[in-house]
């Protein structure tokens, strides 16, 4: 039986050593990016058991943010992004404030106002969402961010999970 690891029992492998695969019944594509070791030892020590896992896209960045030191992960429940969080909130990361918000709006600037006061934070979203938060997005792309933070936006082309088929890519341009 395959118990849960917590992030401190994961390396993430660098890219020349990452192994590319299809899964699930629509072909999802993933990549296989965490070494799982059965202690916590740095990733170049010899001796531990290892093995890999297949993750999704959205498991992938809520390890890649937990290795980044994120402080604070918001995002609205909505596919294809809901994963990431819903990945989050079942390891429980110490020190890591994980929260489903109301909408993508308070999201973003839940997660802008954890940047300004130093911390890391990653927000989350659909397509759509990116539309509802459009406002505060301007605004903050003007003033910055302080700790870091990064907007995930997962768009669905083709529409196979989602209402709408939007190419949010524009909006980095801002």
């Amino acid at each position: 039986m395959e118990r849960d690891l917590r992030p401190e029992e994961v390396c993430i492998l660098p890219p020349d050593h990452q192994k590319h695969a299809l899964f699930g019944p629509i072909g999802i594509e993933a990549d296989v990016v965490v070494e799982l070791r059965t202690g916590t030892a740095d990733c170049e020590t010899k001796g531990y058991a290892v093995t890999t896992k297949l993750l999704t896209g959205n498991e992938a960045l809520a390890w890649g943010a937990l290795h980044a030191a994120v402080k604070v992960v918001t995002g609205y429940p909505g596919t294809p992004s809901t994963g990431t969080l819903a990945s989050l909130l079942a390891m429980d990361p110490p020190g890591v404030h994980v929260e489903w918000s109301v909408n993508e709006k308070v999201a973003f600037e839940t997660a802008a106002g954890a940047s300004w006061a130093g911390q890391r934070a990653l927000c989350t979203m659909k397509m759509s969402g990116l539309n509802v938060c459009y406002d505060s997005l301007i605004s903050v792309a003007y003033s910055g961010a302080r700790g870091g933070l990064v907007v995930y936006v997962a768009d669905d082309p083709g529409v196979n999970a989602g209402m709408p088929e939007q190419d949010s890519r524009g909006f980095a341009l801002m």
